[in-house]
């Protein structure tokens, strides 16, 4: 048994890691290497299902792939009914509501275990085979599949949906899905999708389609995260200008850990009589806390409370109910 690695053995694991980056965001304009795809899913099917070879359709992304799957499965029609315009209608919203309900629905019968959201475990196991700690048959096979940058697969007895990975690819120097003008991932049949720090959100938001209103009844903290990003990509302050606020303290936290995150509170500089802080004192400002998460760089702006004076005070206030109020803001560790 293998208790250790040479010097050898631990540089291949960059090689192996830069390998499957490599093939996601530098190969994934080739499109899928149809041979080494068709002789992969041959086998899963022979192996475990006992069918012969599938029919591949080709997609040129993965809203073609439901439309034509709708298509043929719910509307009785012929894969080659399919015309590039249905992506501008589904772009548009302007496809029959019938359709889309049915379009839902086959949306999520993507597969689990073809396409990119492999790539992690399948690399892991990928660099043991390379080093001679294992030698599976069927992970060899099915590896195939998986190096063959087949985007998604959607399978059914006799036909696979196979998706070419997209054609475009925006990400942040922390690799995650990102764009605050424009969509963050792009496939060849002109569909688009838009993402900020990793959460995927409407074209709309993107193009800065929201109010001040919009912005402050947003009930989600993640959405309201990706308005602060798409606002002050706009330039530094831009945030402020269009809530009308100012900032009014900011602290930098040392944690147990070393870690240091910063904290920052703003307040409108309008007082509302109908607002009241926890204290009872009306006509207040409204206030937010900012913070950014320590892991992935995502920002966040909480809605708080006008009485805190001090931005660590607001986060005491926003932890979980069963953490003392009293206890300092401070973690020792993460994990």
């Amino acid at each position: 048994m293998k208790t250790e690695l040479t010097a050898q053995e631990q540089e291949l694991t960059n090689v192996v890691r830069e390998e499957w980056l490599n093939l996601a965001f530098n190969q994934n304009t080739k499109g899928i290497n149809k041979e080494l795809f068709e002789k992969g899913i041959t086998w899963l099917y022979q192996r475990f299902l006992e069918l012969p070879k599938p029919e591949v359709v080709y997609c040129d992304g993965l809203i073609e792939a439901v439309i034509k799957i709708t298509l043929v499965k719910d509307f009785d029609k012929e894969v080659e009914d399919y015309t590039p315009d249905m992506i501008e209608q589904y772009n548009n919203k302007t496809l029959a509501p019938e359709f889309m309900e049915k379009f839902k629905e086959n949306y999520n019968l993507k597969s689990t275990y073809c396409g990119w959201s492999n790539f992690g475990w399948v690399s892991f196991y990928d660099y043991f085979t390379r080093i001679g700690v294992i030698n599976h048959e069927d992970f060899n096979n099915y590896k195939d599949i998986i190096q063959s940058n087949v985007f998604e697969t959607f399978e059914f007895e006799n036909v696979v949906f196979a998706v070419q990975p997209p054609s475009e690819i925006n990400r942040n120097e922390n690799g995650q899905l990102h764009n605050t003008s424009g969509h963050a991932l792009a496939f060849k049949d002109g569909s688009k999708f838009y993402y900020v720090n990793g959460r995927e959100i409407d074209a709309n938001l993107v193009k800065g389609d929201f109010t001040k209103e919009q912005f402050l009844t947003e009930e989600s903290e993640d959405i309201r995260g990706a308005m602060f990003e798409i606002i002050e990509a706009q330039g530094e302050g831009s945030m402020m200008t269009f809530l009308g606020a100012y900032e009014y303290g900011t602290e930098t936290i040392v944690h147990g850990n070393g870690e240091e995150e910063v904290l920052t509170l703003y307040r409108t500089t309008e007082s509302f009589p109908e607002l009241q802080d926890i204290n009872g004192k009306t006509n207040v400002p409204l206030c937010w806390l900012r913070l950014v998460c320590p892991s992935t760089g995502q920002n966040y702006l909480i809605s708080t409370d006008a009485s805190f004076t001090t931005p660590s005070e607001a986060a005491k206030y926003h932890r979980p109910e069963e953490v003392p109020f009293e206890l300092g803001y401070s973690w020792l560790s993460r994990n």
